[in-house]
């Protein structure tokens, strides 16, 4: 740092400052965008090995560059590993999106995510939208797009169900955002049924104002509770 101060911009020192920030979990972007510039080329394993690592977010020019240079970086990463790096790339661009509530950046992740992988694209779309709506606090768009996750991708995911239904239950008090909760949430009972789902599905009937049905489903998890062994 104190060599980047009095003025030193050599590659070898902004490559060395730029992992030292990363390593430390400090922002490393300005630092790493400036090493960037001082390579004309992106060919040996250790410039490649440089991208990968700071394609921390979509909307970064790693992250370009990355998919720029994804064929020869194959040489030295496997595919698994690439597609792993871009999802967590564009998942950091959606949770920028939400912190500064920002839909360009929202669609620019759906965009590299098209790009990148034409297979997974459509269903990380949706979870997209599932991400930004839940943390810009939008149950309307987030009943939306959790319901079009849920019938095209979530139909047999019981956890994802009740995550989905546990969610709106915690959240809002709409008849119609909880009553989809309540399909939600029934859909994962039929899968699988357990003693959190039927408190759940509890808390949603008491919004709906059916609390006689509510307590009974209280009494049913209780006893459906493991109890401690002595």
């Amino acid at each position: 740092a104190k060599q980047y101060e009095a003025g030193d911009r050599s590659a070898k020192l902004l490559h060395a400052y730029a992992y030292a920030l990363l390593n430390c979990c400090k922002p490393a972007t300005k630092i790493a965008n400036e090493y960037l510039r001082t390579q004309k080329t992106f060919e040996q394993e250790s410039e490649l090995e440089f991208l990968y690592d700071f394609a921390q977010e979509a909307d970064s020019k790693a992250f370009e560059l990355m998919l720029q240079h994804r064929k020869t970086l194959s040489q030295y990463k496997t595919e698994e590993d690439i597609k792993k790096k871009i999802r967590q790339a564009c998942d950091a661009t959606v949770q920028k999106a939400v912190e500064y509530k920002e839909t360009s950046l929202l669609d620019l992740a759906k965009t590299h995510m098209k790009k990148s992988d034409a297979n997974f694209a459509k269903e990380y779309s949706l979870l997209a939208d599932v991400a930004y709506a839940m943390g810009i606090e939008d149950w309307t768009a987030y009943t939306s797009a959790a319901d079009k996750y849920a019938k095209k991708y979530g139909k047999k995911q019981h956890q994802l169900l009740h995550q989905y239904a546990f969610v709106l239950s915690a959240n809002t008090r709409d008849k119609k955002q909880l009553q989809k909760a309540e399909q939600w949430v029934n859909q994962a009972l039929t899968i699988q049924h357990q003693a959190t789902y039927l408190r759940t599905k509890s808390i949603i009937l008491q919004k709906l104002g059916r609390d006689k049905e509510a307590q009974e489903l209280l009494q049913k998890a209780a006893e459906q509770q493991p109890r401690p062994r002595r």
